[in-house]
């Protein structure tokens, strides 16, 4: 399934705790790799989730921060944000004034009822929803 970057951008732009650093939050970071003998270190960007972060007495950048099973420092990761949930979706439609209705639709029923019941609740995760869903999305928010 295809999930059109500028959906993605348009959505964190309405729901901005989206991209506040938290616990599940998924950050891009650099993993050092142990070299061999009369080698240099390897860096390899890569990423994970957030599963802890150092009291906030340590001044930033250097507080630590797990992501997975590494610890690194906050100066070294790129916030990539937390999940696009359901929530988010009808927060984006309605901070857009994007109420929409569909011309062939016999109930006239709202946009946003569309998407509540097309929107896959067991994975209330927008990577996890089906083409038609994310098609629908593009055409009411882009």
């Amino acid at each position: 399934m295809q999930i059109n970057p500028k959906l993605l951008d348009k959505i964190k732009e309405a729901v901005p705790s989206i991209m506040e650093l938290g616990f599940g939050c998924e950050v891009e970071y650099t993993e050092q790799t142990q070299p061999r003998p009369l080698t240099v270190y390897e860096n390899n960007r890569i990423v994970g989730k957030v599963v802890w972060i150092e009291s906030k007495d340590v001044k930033m950048p250097y507080r630590k921060i797990k992501v997975d099973s590494t610890i690194t420092t906050i100066k070294d990761i790129k916030i990539i944000g937390r999940t696009i949930t359901l929530a988010d979706v009808l927060l984006t439609v309605k901070n857009t004034d994007a109420e929409f209705y569909f011309k062939n639709d016999v109930s006239a029923r709202s946009g946003t009822e569309k998407i509540v019941d097309r929107w896959n609740l067991k994975n209330n995760d927008i990577t996890q929803q089906s083409q038609v869903l994310i098609d629908l999305l593009e055409e009411i928010l882009l």
